[in-house]
């Protein structure tokens, strides 16, 4: 894992933070929990990751939101959608190891900057791998940056190595980051991260699962749109640089 300078201490306490309290639940402790034990293990993890920056507040949420309406748009069976929505609590369990300096960022990151958080998905994996029951949800929430054409990251994974929970998750997830405020640009609105989103269905995004999410983005609840860039309470909500702009850089769905 890459760092930058004098932040290497504090990453590498949170990524220890995370793994432990991921390890803390043995191979056969996971297997005795019940599911809506681990359920509540996830929802406690999601929001962990989501207080680490403004930015990211409720993200998690938002985005198992979207997922799970995505899911159920398009059939999933009960244990397929439990896989999927435990996925998306987590998805970004590797950002406890991306600075805040990187994460709350008022401008364009730097080559290092990227290089650093294009890390966090194959870290979320590493963490939950290491549990035996999760494995099969490590694959999917590690693949969440992933492309069809195999333009994404962190493993430029192509369609054919990405299950149907993996792809829903990565139209899950744009969708989130378009509507939530960045440090950069202030949030779109559900019709214009639909416009941004509908030049990749098809190529980069799974265009049945794209086709799902457009069908169902105005039954969202509004926590998954409208609280997701709030601050948390007692908090100020930080001051955004830069209106919405239609063209959205590379890294705007990060």
């Amino acid at each position: 894992m890459q760092c930058l300078p004098g932040e290497e201490k504090n990453s590498a306490q949170s990524a220890q933070f995370s793994r432990a309290a991921v390890l803390d639940l043995s191979p056969g402790q996971a297997g005795r929990m019940r599911a809506p034990d681990i359920d509540l293990i996830c929802e406690a993890f999601a929001e962990v990751v989501d207080a680490k920056s403004h930015f990211t507040f409720r993200h998690s949420v938002g985005v198992t939101d979207a997922a799970s309406a995505i899911g159920k748009a398009m059939g999933l069976k009960a244990e397929r959608q439990q896989l999927l929505h435990r996925a998306a609590l987590l998805h970004d369990l590797g950002k406890l190891r991306v600075p805040n300096s990187i994460l709350d960022k008022p401008g364009k990151l730097d080559g290092d900057e990227w290089a650093v958080m294009k890390e966090h998905p194959a870290l979320t994996r590493a963490i939950l791998d290491r549990v035996t029951q999760f494995r099969e949800l490590a694959y999917v929430a590690g693949a969440h940056h992933e492309k069809l054409d195999g333009s994404g990251y962190p493993d430029n994974l192509h369609a054919e190595a990405l299950p149907l929970e993996a792809r829903i998750l990565a139209v899950a997830d744009m969708y989130g980051a378009l509507i939530e405020d960045r440090p950069y640009r202030n949030g779109f609105s559900a019709e214009q991260a639909l416009g941004i989103m509908q030049r990749d269905a098809g190529g980069k995004l799974d265009d049945d699962c794209f086709a799902a999410l457009s069908s169902v983005a105005d039954t969202i609840r509004p926590s998954a749109a409208a609280e997701a860039s709030s601050a948390p309470s007692g908090q100020p909500a930080p001051k955004l640089v830069k209106p919405v702009d239609s063209k959205p850089s590379m890294s705007i769905a990060s």
